[in-house]
């Protein structure tokens, strides 16, 4: 399961927010550049994956790509160089970029190391790691009207071969839409409990495959996303930890279920 809290930041309050989590994490956030592809269903009767059209669940492909490390890509500081020096909190783990891309499963859909990404249609990914996500609905009811965190079940597993796309659309499934995530991801502990938090820039990918023209969805505004996981049946405790790390942001956003 995964426990899921996100709200927004506008560039001039972004300093202060990465030397906050600067501090709670004990080391600056590592660079991300993701580029993320939601992939659609087919809803063809006939076809073999037509089912997951109905259920709610929702596939996509993920590519973690290289960054330069120096930015988010936009020209924006690096995480915990504004200038402050990092709050004192509770987390005291280094980041840990083994946990930016979530865990890879078994051998079918294997990740190769240094094998050749770059496709026709996903211009600039000859290098990074593919993995498809598949996200379940997002459990309701009353009890969960009072969490501090949405509570879904999510599953990675690494993507083999060169051509992960092409694979899926081979299945039937379509690109509904691509998108790039560029920022920085720090790894929090509170308590006993992990949390990711990633702070980054949404960016609209103007064609199919072209992640080398992005351009920002909303200019000036930044996305954070807090995400722990959690137990099957015993979710709250990782929601209860989301929520005491929101208090600590809450000078500066309001996280909220998402």
């Amino acid at each position: 399961m995964e426990c899921r809290a996100c709200s927004t930041i506008e560039a001039a309050g972004l300093p202060a927010l990465q030397d906050l989590l600067t501090g709670l994490a004990g080391a600056p956030g590592i660079p991300m550049n993701h580029h993320i592809i939601a992939l659609r269903p087919p809803t063809a009767s006939s076809a073999p994956t037509a089912g997951l059209s109905g259920v709610g669940i929702a596939l996509r492909l993920l590519h973690e790509m290289p960054s330069s490390g120096s930015s988010d890509g936009l020209g924006h500081p690096p995480a915990g160089k504004s200038g402050a020096a990092g709050t004192a909190g509770e987390g005291r783990t280094p980041a840990d970029a083994s946990t930016a891309g979530g865990a890879a499963a078994d051998g079918q859909l294997g990740d190769q190391a240094g094998s050749p990404d770059r496709q026709p249609g996903d211009q600039g990914s000859a290098q990074g790691r593919w993995s498809v996500v598949q996200e379940g609905v997002v459990i309701r009811g009353k009890a969960a009207l009072n969490l501090a965190a949405s509570v879904r079940q999510v599953s990675r597993v690494a993507c083999q071969g060169a051509q992960p796309r092409a694979f899926w659309h081979a299945l039937g499934f379509t690109t509904a839409h691509e998108l790039m995530r560029k920022g920085h991801a720090f790894t929090l502990l509170l308590g006993e409990h992990t949390i990711q938090v990633q702070v980054v820039s949404i960016l609209r990918v103007p064609k199919e495959g072209d992640v080398d023209r992005p351009t920002e969805l909303v200019p000036g505004s930044f996305l954070v996303e807090a995400t722990a996981p959690a137990p099957e049946g015993d979710h709250v405790p990782a929601t209860m930890a989301i929520g005491k790390l929101a208090a600590l942001m809450s000078q500066h956003l309001e996280l909220q279920p998402s």
